[in-house]
C-alpha cells in the first residue's frame, strides 16, 4: 500500500483561521495575524511545495496538500507522515531546524509511537538536508512555536509529524539557496522522506552516460549537472564561510592594532608618570634639605636664646647686686649724716 504524506503549507490563508479545531487556550485572532516572514508563504506555496509534491508522487507516494487552517476533510484521517513547510528569518547566520510535537502536553499532540517515528524521520532529515543544501543545522534554536505549533491541534495523534524551518531568509547564502536552488531544498526533504519510508529512489538506480560520437566515454551514478549544482552550492557556502572568517580576522586585526595603540599610549603615560614621580622625588629631596637647614637655624636660634637667657639672668643678678650696694651706700650715708648732725648739735648745747 502506498505511503501517504500530508504537506502543510505554512501561513497560507492564515487570515481565515477560526477557533475550529484549536485548543481552547489558543488565541486564534492573534494567529490570524501570523502571516510569517517576508515572502515565506509564497515561497512555500509557489516554489517548494510543487517541487516536493511532484518528486514524492514520482516516487509513488500519495501526497495531500493543505494550507495553514483547519479543514475537516483533511484532518479526519491519519497519515504516514505530516510535514509542515516554513522558513525562518532574523539575523544573518545560516540555520535550518526541525521539530516534532511536544510529547508531554495534556491532552497529547501525539502518541508515544508516533513521536518515536517522528524522531526516526528527524534523524534522516538531519543527515540529509544540511549536507544537500549547505545550510547549517541549528536544532538548538528550535522554539516553543515549533514544539507547540498550533497545527498539532489539527493533526491526528497517530500521525508522525514534523515542522521544518528550511533556512534563514535574511542570511544571504540561505536566501540564495532557497530561492535560486529550490530544487536542492526539495531534494533534501524528499531524500529524507524516502529513507524514512525505506523507498529506493529511481534517481539512485539511474545511470548517466557520457557519449561522444556514439561511443560511451564514462558512466556516472548521479547526474553530472546535479553534481555540479550541488558542488557549486557547497563551494558558495564555503566561500561565504571564508568571507565571514576573513571579516572576523580583519575585525580582530583591527582590534589588535587598536589594542597595540592603546598599549603604546599606556606605556607613554606610564613613562610620563614615572618622570613626574622622579621630579616629585627630586623636589621632595630639595624641600627636605631646606627643612633640615631650617631645623639647623632653629637649633642655632635656640642656642642663642639659651645664651641670652643666661646673660639676662646674670645681668638681672648684677642689677640686684648694684641695687643692693646702692641701697647699702645710701643707708651708710644717711647714718653718717645723722651722726654728724647729732654730733654737731651736741657741741652747740655745751656752748
Amino acid at each position: 500500500m502506498a505511503k501517504s504524506v500530508l504537506i502543510i503549507c505554512g501561513h497560507k490563508n492564515i487570515e481565515g483561521i477560526t477557533a475550529k479545531g484549536l485548543r481552547t487556550w489558543r488565541a486564534w485572532s492573534q494567529l490570524a495575524k501570523s502571516t510569517g516572514a517576508s515572502g515565506e508563504k509564497d515561497w512555500v506555496w509557489d516554489k517548494l511545495m510543487p517541487l516536493l509534491r511532484d518528486k514524492l508522487i514520482t516516487a509513488g507516494i500519495q501526497v495531500y496538500i493543505t494550507d495553514a487552517i483547519y479543514h475537516e476533510e483533511t484532518y479526519s484521517r491519519d497519515y504516514d507522515l505530516c510535514v509542515a513547510l516554513h522558513f525562518d528569518a532574523g539575523g544573518e547566520n545560516s540555520r535550518c531546524m526541525i521539530s516534532k510535537p511536544r510529547p508531554d502536553i495534556v491532552p497529547p499532540f501525539i502518541t508515544s509511537e508516533a513521536s518515536l517515528q517522528s524522531d526516526h524521520f528527524i534523524s534522516h532529515w538531519n543527515e540529509t538536508y544540511p549536507a544537500k543544501t549547505g545550510i547549517k543545522l541549528r536544532n538548538d534554536a528550535v522554539t516553543v512555536g515549533m514544539t507547540d505549533y498550533y497545527c498539532w491541534d489539527y493533526v491526528g495523534v497517530n500521525t508522525p509529524s514534523v515542522i521544518i524551518e528550511h533556512g534563514n531568509n535574511t542570511c544571504p547564502s540561505d536566501h540564495e539557496t532557497m530561492f535560486d536552488r529550490t530544487n536542492l531544498v526539495a531534494d533534501g526533504d524528499v531524500e529524507a522522506i524516502l529513507k524514512y519510508f525505506q523507498i529506493q529512489s529511481e534517481e539512485t538506480d539511474q545511470k548517466f552516460h557520457l557519449v561522444q560520437g556514439g561511443v560511451e566515454i564514462k558512466t556516472y551514478d548521479k547526474n553530472p549537472d546535479d553534481i555540479i549544482l550541488e558542488l557549486s552550492g557547497k563551494l558558495k557556502t564555503s566561500d561565504d564561510a571564508l568571507a565571514g572568517k576573513t571579516l572576523e580576522a580583519n575585525e580582530l586585526r583591527g582590534e589588535l592594532e587598536k589594542q597595540e595603540r592603546d598599549n603604546v599610549d599606556l606605556s607613554n603615560q606610564l613613562l610620563k608618570a614615572q618622570s613626574e614621580k622622579n621630579d616629585a622625588n627630586r623636589e621632595l629631596a630639595v624641600v627636605q634639605g631646606q627643612i633640615e637647614g631650617f631645623q639647623n637655624e632653629i637649633d642655632k636660634l635656640r642656642d642663642r636664646v639659651t645664651i641670652l637667657d643666661t646673660t639676662r639672668l646674670e645681668l638681672e643678678q648684677k642689677v640686684k647686686d648694684a641695687q643692693y650696694l646702692q641701697a647699702s651706700q645710701l643707708s651708710i650715708g644717711i647714718l653718717a649724716k645723722a651722726f654728724i648732725t647729732k654730733l654737731f648739735h651736741g657741741k652747740t648745747e655745751e656752748t
